[in-house]
């Protein structure tokens, strides 16, 4: 909880500063780049995550009742920062673009999450015959897990694409390629003593940051109509307007590249025959808003209805004022019952 608090207060900071710790802003898609590509090179062991942790353990053995058992929890999370690191902290990174009541949920999952082995072990005698032998199995699962989280960087390149171009693919390739030589060579280093270790350490830290300015001075190259071309046109409110006054019903998808529950909906709902039939059957104006860049005009319609952030859908229909708004998870029933509501 003192850690989701400290996401949301430095997300709070962010916002009122103008960071824009959101997915429409490419410096901040880099920085998640960075993040989980810096956690799966740990995982393949070209560097390693540490914490001294002397000093927490004396003074967790000083303490007694209620504060002795906080102190060994956090020990316990101090000592697993070398395994949990790569995964809390990719998760800190997305926490950012989440909601505070997310963040909260996320960081209290952890928490049971860590507890409930302790738990377990403490209650059920012999329950610890039930671990996993450790073993060369574990290096094997680990660096399994640093490909899924390149997986995760590919997929964040391709929102990276969709804001600013190949160029900025580019950039970003070439910033997290000298990262990653910053960090081998941070590995190579790591437990030497002295002027050997940090000179070489400086050298690649100033090549990191020569590299990351390109990276992170992209420009807004706003991709628009790449979405509306298969599923419909671009939205704007004139195009409502002018489909209403011709008498026909207007569905708008709020959606962006970024949002994969919104390519979910569109690749299995949306553009599925049956759908498209009903469209074609009701003569509905589909419009796409396309929210992966920001979007003044989109943000005050999502604001107007309640929404924070996409997939929103919006059904409107001649002679009403309101639009009807479906849910998030849209099916071809939902949207058929809509339609024939109208």
């Amino acid at each position: 909880l003192v850690l989701a608090a400290s996401v949301i207060a430095l997300k709070s900071a962010g916002t009122a500063v103008g960071w824009g710790f959101q997915f429409q802003n490419p410096r901040f898609v880099v920085t998640l780049i960075a993040i989980v590509v810096i956690f799966a090179l740990n995982l393949f062991g070209v560097f390693q995550i540490g914490i001294a942790s002397a000093a927490a353990t004396e003074k967790t053995e000083n303490l007694r009742g209620l504060g002795r058992s906080l102190g060994e929890g956090v020990l316990a999370v101090i000592l697993a920062t070398p395994c949990s690191a790569p995964f809390l902290g990719t998760a800190l990174g997305f926490a950012f673009a989440a909601s505070n009541a997310t963040i909260v949920a996320v960081f209290v999952t952890i928490g049971l999450g860590l507890a409930s082995p302790f738990v377990l072990l403490s209650l059920t005698p012999g329950a610890d015959k039930w671990l996993p032998k450790p073993g060369h199995w574990m290096d094997v699962f680990k660096q399994f897990l640093a490909f899924l989280l390149l997986a995760t960087a590919i997929w964040l390149l391709a929102v990276l694409g969709a804001q600013t171009g190949s160029d900025g693919i580019v950039r970003a390739l070439v910033f997290l390629l000298v990262l990653s030589y910053a960090l081998w060579t941070f590995g190579r280093v790591q437990y030497r003593h002295g002027l050997r270790k940090w000179l070489p350490i400086v050298v690649v830290l100033a090549l990191s940051i020569w590299a990351g300015r390109p990276a992170y001075t992209l420009a807004r190259q706003t991709q628009t109509g790449m979405a509306a071309d298969a599923l419909g046109a671009p939205y704007s409110a004139a195009a409502v307007e002018a489909a209403l006054a011709a008498g026909q019903p207007v569905f708008v998808d709020f959606t962006a590249d970024w949002c994969i529950t919104c390519k979910v909906n569109e690749r299995t709902v949306l553009r599925s025959a049956r759908v498209q039939e009903l469209f074609s059957r009701y003569n509905v104006r589909v419009l796409v808003a396309d929210w992966t860049n920001d979007d003044p005009e989109i943000r005050a319609v999502l604001e107007r209805y309640g929404r924070a952030g996409v997939p929103m859908y919006l059904l409107y229909r001649p002679g009403q004022a309101q639009a009807q708004v479906l849910p998030e998870v849209i099916t071809a029933g939902i949207i058929e019952a809509a339609l024939k509501g109208g």
